[in-house]
């Protein structure tokens, strides 16, 4: 979504957290410092169609948000499709910021969306550009069904091969 720079922190790992009593999930020392030094701890927060949640520090998502107007098609106010599209993005995403600590609320709806029990089991990805959170069950379920093609392409050739068939 933005061009990366000397500057612009990339978000990596895998961490298992749980939930405190008040459903704050408290981001490991590596995913946080960064959108607090970085970013002022200003985020937005996103549903994504693989039953997860999102964690873009505010300028990337800006940025993203920025672009994804830009090139919907039909002008103000849109085609129907891209209409759809911009109610699904807005409805889904929701300004926040973390407090001091790194912790960040998740409110029962977000939670119900991604399968997040109270006071749940979650895992925290790095996803270079944002963080993803996921249920336990659902990460490991991701894992075991992911399709690693898609990596061996990208390796054999470079980014561009991302969004190729891989060879067999």
């Amino acid at each position: 979504m933005t061009t990366r720079t000397e500057t612009t922190p990339s978000f990596l790992g895998e961490y298992s957290v749980t939930l405190d009593a008040a459903n704050r999930l408290k981001l490991p020392a590596p995913l946080h410092r960064p959108l607090i030094e970085h970013f002022g701890g200003e985020i937005v927060l996103q549903r994504l169609p693989e039953r997860c949640l999102a964690i873009y520090p505010a300028p990337v998502w800006d940025a993203g948000r920025a672009n994804l107007l830009q090139n919907l098609p039909g002008g103000f106010p849109g085609t129907r499709r891209s209409r759809q599209l911009t109610r699904l993005v807005g409805s889904g995403g929701e300004a926040a910021a973390l407090d001091g600590q790194g912790r960040l609320l998740l409110t029962e709806n977000y939670r119900r969306f991604a399968g997040i029990l109270d006071r749940g089991q979650v895992s925290c990805i790095g996803c270079l550009d944002r963080i993803e959170i996921w249920s336990r069950e659902r990460w490991e379920e991701h894992l075991e069904n992911s399709d690693t093609s898609l990596l061996e392409s990208l390796v054999d050739h470079g980014t561009e091969g991302a969004d190729a068939p891989a060879k067999r």
